[in-house]
């Protein structure tokens, strides 16, 4: 939005994270300076989750962007996505759930890789094995003992297979996250 000449305010939901390069430093310092003098009849995106945004800044017309992995929404996600004139989803499923349980205009916005951060270059494989990625916080809902399952009975008939994790959760405690490396701890797998 700034490189298209918009005047943006930013105000941030948590601290900074994830990919910086210094435009996305010098963008991100541009729009929270802009928090002291920021017009409040402006209309707000809210980019956060279902149950939070009825939250808003301002009196201008309010849109969010949500995301979800349920096919139920709550009384309280329901209000929370009505209180809006307009949801943005990231997918024909998320666009389902929302219709189903809603009234807000809702319309999806596909999201896309940015080909000059995320390059894809072709490489000759140097081995035979087939590596098996999993990016996403330890859970039980998100597969992860159903994954350790298959996974060896896959590495029981193939053991050029391997399993690489990167399951961190920083909501779990000390045992908790045992549990996990224990049920992982598994030939093949690299965490």
């Amino acid at each position: 939005l700034v490189n298209l000449g918009n005047d943006v305010t930013l105000f941030p939901i948590a601290p900074k994270s994830g990919l910086h390069t210094s435009e996305t430093d010098r963008n991100y310092q541009d729009c929270s300076q802009t928090v002291k003098h920021f017009d409040p009849k402006a209309p707000t995106l809210r980019i956060f989750h279902q149950f939070s945004m009825g939250e808003s800044i301002g009196t201008g017309a309010r849109y969010g962007l949500t995301f979800f992995e349920l096919d139920v929404l709550s009384e309280r996600e329901v209000n929370h996505l009505n209180s809006l004139e307009h949801l943005f989803v990231t997918s024909q499923w998320a666009k389902e759930v929302v219709d189903k349980y809603c009234t807000v205009k809702c319309s999806v916005i596909h999201l896309g890789v940015d080909k000059s951060i995320f390059g894809f270059r072709e490489k000759r494989r140097k081995n035979k094995n087939f590596t098996l990625i999993n990016c996403g916080k330890w859970e039980v809902r998100k597969g992860h003992v159903e994954l350790i399952e298959a996974f060896k009975r896959v590495r029981q008939k193939k053991s050029n297979v391997e399993l690489h994790m990167v399951p961190t959760n920083h909501f779990l405690n000390q045992k908790q996250t045992k549990e996990w490396l224990d049920l992982y701890n598994v030939d093949g797998v690299k965490i």
